[in-house]
């Protein structure tokens, strides 16, 4: 699928994103016939990206924030935690990467799941992995 926002259709008429995808009876919403985004969803998931091999969604701006994250009951994003204890098994990293891990607390048979967020501070050097340092933030 191809689309291009910002170009008025008709000529001289309300312009348009340049795919829209709903779900349901979703109705497009004014902003939609009368901005410049390039994609809109809407629905009980927007806009879902998976990947295979490389990332499901990637975000740039030359000017502006490259995501916005805005929700109004609950938090405006949730990195799900990989079950692993700490990064050090990860086959490699990069620079600036943030992760999530969960692990039981204690070997007791009641022992809750502990959630620990991680900063890579330096990745991966030339494709050799065992040089990363990450950081515990929380």
């Amino acid at each position: 699928m191809l689309g291009r926002g910002g170009v008025p259709m008709p000529a001289g008429g309300m312009v348009a994103a340049g795919v829209i995808g709903l779900a349901g009876a979703t109705p497009i919403p004014p902003f939609v016939q009368s901005s410049d985004n390039g994609v809109f969803g809407a629905g009980p998931v927007g806009i879902r990206g998976e990947g295979s091999t490389g990332p499901g969604l990637i975000a740039a701006s030359s000017s502006g924030p490259a995501a916005i994250l805005r929700s109004q009951k609950r938090a405006q994003a949730w990195l799900v935690p990989l079950e692993i204890p700490d990064p050090t098994s990860l086959p490699s990293s990069e620079s600036g990467e943030l992760l999530v891990t969960i692990a039981k607390e204690s070997a007791a048979a009641d022992a809750r799941n502990v959630a620990s967020l991680w900063f890579c501070k330096f990745g991966t050097v030339k494709g050799v992995a065992g040089g990363e340092v990450w950081v515990k933030i929380a």
